[in-house]
């Protein structure tokens, strides 16, 4: 079999980006104090990219949070600050009803303490101190996944973990930077006239695909940000393949994330895409990572089956991201 020269870009493996030793002897004693305690959270890391795993690539990753045992909350993260922004998602593991978390989440910005209970994605500005994070709940898995426009990231932890030091702390009641964390369901895009004729006649001919999308952040949604989207392809109608996305490039780096949604069995896709990188014809049927550098023609990308619905989300290091589409829709 011919190798492709942008397999390498596509990320399916569970591989753990390097901890500071400092941060990595932190982060075994917290979870071992609590542990310890009887308070303990199944998380699955399930992909992380960056440059040392994928030359180029911009820092993201997803984890499933499965349980929550014992009978306090669980803290997952130390206060910390980078030189960098953030974009964090959280997603419920149910598409039917893709605005609820099944869970609770206590995420601190700054000196405020909030309670995050939908599907959200929360934008962390550059030198914004964030966290600890406490998983304070969980009634069905959820998705917790992440972006940062930088090569590769390592946790910056300011402090020493204390058990039970944010328990019954009060946050500002200002909430200062509520307007960072978006949970509302985005507007629809405004399709082009060859966008729309893609859907329309594939819908003629029989051919549809049901999608949901249920989270978005960009520069024109919150101040500063870069773009990020997820939505719940559902299911596909008719007998053959439903073309999405047309042949682009853009000035700057994306990544785009496939995850199936059984976090029983994280790794499978339970359908078949089909993606375009430059000339090759890529078949993902694994959840994973794909970088697209800077000026790479991608797509177009096709949904060739659905047994369980899909999520997908991407990121791309731009404040306002609109699909450059450079081909006409040919049926």
């Amino acid at each position: 079999m011919v190798s492709k020269k942008y397999a390498k870009n596509i990320v399916s493996e569970s591989i753990a980006p390097p901890m500071n030793k400092e941060s990595m002897n932190e982060y075994k004693k917290m979870m071992e104090d609590q542990k310890k305690a009887g308070n303990s959270v199944e998380v699955n890391m399930l992909y992380t990219i960056q440059d040392s795993i994928v030359k180029g690539s911009f820092h993201m990753g997803a984890s499933w949070v499965m349980n929550l045992k014992g009978t306090k909350p669980v803290q997952m993260e130390l206060a910390n600050t980078h030189d960098c922004d953030e974009v964090l998602g959280f997603a419920g593991s149910d598409p039917d009803n893709p605005r609820e978390l099944g869970a609770e989440v206590e995420l601190w910005l700054e000196d405020e303490k909030y309670i995050i209970n939908k599907s959200c994605f929360v934008f962390i500005p550059k030198g914004m101190k964030h966290c600890p994070m406490l998983i304070r709940k969980v009634d069905k898995p959820f998705f917790g996944f992440g972006a940062m426009p930088v090569s590769n990231y390592g946790r910056p932890w300011e402090g020493k973990y204390k058990e039970a030091s944010y328990e019954g702390k009060k946050g500002s009641p200002a909430l200062k930077y509520a307007k960072y964390i978006v949970t509302e369901k985005p507007a629809m895009p405004q399709l082009s006239p060859d966008a729309k004729r893609m859907f329309e006649d594939q819908k003629k001919a029989g051919n549809s695909i049901e999608f949901i999308q249920f989270a978005k952040i960009q520069d024109s949604i919150v101040k500063g940000s870069f773009g990020m989207g997820a939505s719940w392809l559902m299911n596909l109608k008719g007998t053959r393949s439903v073309q999405v996305e047309m042949a682009h490039t853009h000035d700057c780096d994306e990544i785009l994330g496939f995850a199936g949604s059984d976090p029983y069995n994280p790794r499978e896709l339970n359908g078949e895409i089909e993606l375009w990188l430059e000339d090759e014809k890529h078949t993902i049927n694994k959840s994973c990572l794909v970088f697209i550098p800077r000026g790479m023609k991608h797509c177009p990308m096709l949904i060739k089956k659905i047994d369980k619905p899909i999520l997908n989300f991407g990121a791309t290091i731009d404040s306002n991201y609109e699909r450059p589409w450079e081909e006409k829709y040919n049926q």
